[in-house]
Formats: C-alpha cells, sequence, structure tokens
C-alpha cells in the first residue's frame, strides 16, 4: 500500500512539515481543529493532533483533486522555489549527426518567462460556535470536503482564466479557430490541432 500523502511529505519535506508543527498550536486554540481533534479521538480515527492534521490534509487534497481538471491542461512541476525561470524557445530543430554523435537542438530564445510559487489558493466553510459545537465527525468531514472541491475549482478557474487573458494574435495560428460563431464540428477541432501542430507542440486535451 502507498503512503498517504501527508505521510511523504512529512518525511521529504522539511519545510511542510515545520508548517503542520506550527499548526499544532492553533489546534489548541483554533476552535473547528479543536472540535475535529476531540471528536476524531473519542472515534479512534487518531491518537494525537499531529495525526488529526493529516487526515485533515489527505481528506482536503482527496476532494479537491477531481476538480483539479487545469492540471491536465498545463505542465505541473514539483518546486521548492519561490521563482522557476523559463526559457521561451521558438520552434526548436533536431540535427542529426553521424552515428555516435550528440543530438543538437537549435531554436531561437526569445525571451524568458518567470514562475512565481507565491500564490496562495484560499477557501472556506462559515459556522457558528453553537453549531460547532454539536457537529458531528460527518457533519466536519464533509466540511472539510467542501472546502477541497473549492481550493480544486479555484486554481481550475485560475488557470481557465489565464489562457482567456492570452491576446488573439499568440493564439496557434494567430487568430481564434471559432467557427464564426457556429457549434464546434469534426472540422473545427482538426482546424485546432492543426493550427497547435504547426506551432511544434502536440495537442493532447482538449477543454469544452
Amino acid at each position: 500500500m502507498k503512503p498517504k500523502l501527508f505521510e511523504s511529505l512529512m518525511q521529504k519535506d522539511g519545510e511542510f512539515k515545520e508548517h503542520v508543527e506550527s499548526l499544532r498550536h492553533k489546534a489548541a486554540v483554533h476552535p473547528f481543529l479543536r472540535r475535529y481533534c476531540e471528536v476524531g479521538v473519542k472515534e479512534g480515527f487518531f491518537s494525537d493532533v499531529i495525526s488529526a492534521l493529516g487526515r485533515m490534509h489527505d481528506t482536503l487534497v482527496q476532494a479537491a483533486y477531481p476538480e483539479m481538471i487545469g492540471r491536465n491542461i498545463i505542465t505541473v512541476r514539483p518546486t521548492t522555489e519561490t521563482m522557476e525561470r523559463f526559457p521561451l524557445d521558438e520552434k526548436a530543430v533536431a540535427y542529426r549527426y553521424a552515428e555516435g554523435a550528440a543530438t543538437r537542438l537549435s531554436g531561437k530564445k526569445i525571451a524568458t518567462v518567470d514562475i512565481y510559487t507565491n500564490i496562495l489558493a484560499e477557501a472556506s466553510e462559515e459556522w457558528t460556535r453553537e453549531f460547532l459545537e454539536d457537529a458531528t465527525w460527518n457533519v466536519m468531514d464533509s466540511m472539510i470536503e467542501k472546502v477541497g472541491r473549492a481550493l480544486g475549482e479555484e486554481e481550475t478557474n485560475r488557470i481557465l482564466a489565464l489562457y482567456g487573458s492570452i491576446a488573439d494574435a499568440d493564439l496557434a495560428g494567430g487568430t481564434p479557430i471559432d467557427q464564426g460563431g457556429a457549434a464546434m464540428d469534426w472540422n473545427g477541432l482538426v482546424k485546432l490541432h492543426n493550427a497547435v501542430r504547426s506551432e511544434n507542440w502536440r495537442p493532447t486535451v482538449l477543454v469544452v
């Protein structure tokens, strides 16, 4: 059986472990975390605060992941850096040399793009103190799942908004392929595919 995501991160990511340790102190004063821990221990789901945070983390991720369809649209790479700088190459071309020689990639470097990892997606569930005092485990678990789904939707909406902000001239083919307002048909899909292929990219995802 594969280890849970939380356990894996605790073992491999020092920064994540420090963050979880800082949350341990909040569990004693935060109404929801305190109630979550108390009921979870009573029901036998976990034995301490760290285990409770782990259960909450895995529940959030499991609920969020189906909504993160944006991760099928873009390339996602793990990183611990606050900023990654990627070169933008225009139509790189591979040249084949004699047997045993290295293959050289040639492309005109036109610019670079900086990707920052300081954007934090947030979501929350509202409740009253009176409601929380009587909340059962199933109710709290459901609330966490709702927050997870909201996080997944927020991430996908951000990705779609980035695509929507691309200027028409920067699209594959230099112009939108919108069928003149008519419904998309097979010929339109072929046009989309060929436009992307003409930019030396292989389309694998269609977002409708």
